[in-house]
């Protein structure tokens, strides 16, 4: 480990639960994790192990924390331009609240819209989408940014739109990596429009934008993605954060996908999960997660401008008119 990577995480929380008592009887299990240490990937074996280990199971897999499997080569070559690590558009009007508080003063408030396996399909056949090339989560991202590009009708066309997609390596590098790697493999995806175009573009064509940005996530361009943030001058440029917004201007968004979360075994003792969230929001930053009450419907949890999410919710729901099956 090189001695700058120690000092820097010697002085963090690595990972932190926590596990709360509820007086009906329910229990919240609370986890965050560094993602200089891991991923959400990481953290769902870290928690499975822990599950398993409550109810005195074996640990299904061993826990791989080599991090040289995904050194930068000797020297660092990239090869493509990796325009998704550049500074978003900041000339779009700064949004004054970056992080969302949970207390009647703060400008952002949180909107979770379910989508049944019926609506799911209404909407692939709603955005023409008859090709299996194009995942469910592909044409979900796509509508959920052409939606939250309509709700804001402060910008011009003349501003420009970003949306921050992450993009996991683990099945995409090759060699892929061991079962079990305890680490951050998390990739970064940025397609950009401007606003006028996006907003008069059909949504086939924009849920195309969306594959197209995470299909050339290839073993080539992640490995030239390393040793481009290995040669990177400024690596702390690129985590969000106050006096650094990633996607926090009002035009751009990040959604994550935490759906494959659902494959972990998070019972630990007390029976299988009906609620799961995700508690890390900003205004633009949104969550795909499986539902737990229904196999195959999804949640979205999206964070917005308050004045924003009364249309961002009606454009959302509007185009799912199941009548038109």
């Amino acid at each position: 480990m090189h001695m700058d990577l120690y000092e820097y995480i010697t002085d963090k929380v690595l990972i932190f639960c926590k596990v709360t008592y509820f007086k009906c009887g329910a229990i919240c299990v609370g986890s965050s994790i560094h993602h200089t240490f891991g991923d959400a990937t990481s953290l769902g074996y870290i928690m499975e192990a822990w599950s398993r280990t409550a109810r005195g199971l074996p640990v299904k897999l061993t826990p791989f924390f080599d991090r040289t499997v995904l050194r930068a080569r000797e020297p660092p070559c990239p090869v493509f331009p990796h325009t998704a690590y550049k500074p978003p558009p900041f000339h779009n009007p700064p949004m004054k609240s970056l992080a969302y508080r949970s207390n009647p003063e703060s400008d952002s408030a949180i909107a979770n819209l379910k989508l049944t396996r019926l609506q799911l399909k209404v909407l692939k056949a709603k955005a023409e989408i008859a090709d299996s090339k194009f995942s469910t989560y592909e044409v979900l991202v796509a509508h959920i940014w052409h939606c939250a590009c309509f709700a804001n009708e402060d910008l011009s066309e003349k501003d420009l739109t970003r949306l921050h997609i992450i993009v996991d390596g683990r099945s995409r590098l090759r060699p892929k990596l061991p079962q079990g790697y305890i680490g951050n493999t998390l990739f970064h995806a940025r397609p950009v429009s401007l606003l006028g175009d996006f907003r008069r573009e059909r949504l086939s064509r924009i849920v195309e934008r969306v594959h197209g940005e995470i299909r050339k996530m290839d073993n080539a361009y992640l490995r030239s993605a390393i040793d481009y943030l290995e040669i990177h001058p400024d690596l702390d440029r690129l985590v969000p954060g106050e006096g650094n917004p990633i996607f926090s201007c009002a035009a751009n968004f990040c959604i994550v996908s935490l759906t494959k979360q659902r494959a972990y075994e998070l019972d630990f003792g007390w029976g299988r999960a009906f609620y799961e969230r995700a508690s890390h929001m900003n205004e633009g930053k949104g969550f795909v997660i499986g539902s737990t009450d229904e196999e195959g419907s999804l949640i979205v949890t999206m964070c917005l401008k308050k004045t924003q999410l009364g249309k961002f919710r009606k454009l959302f729901y509007d185009f799912l008119n199941v009548s038109a099956l």
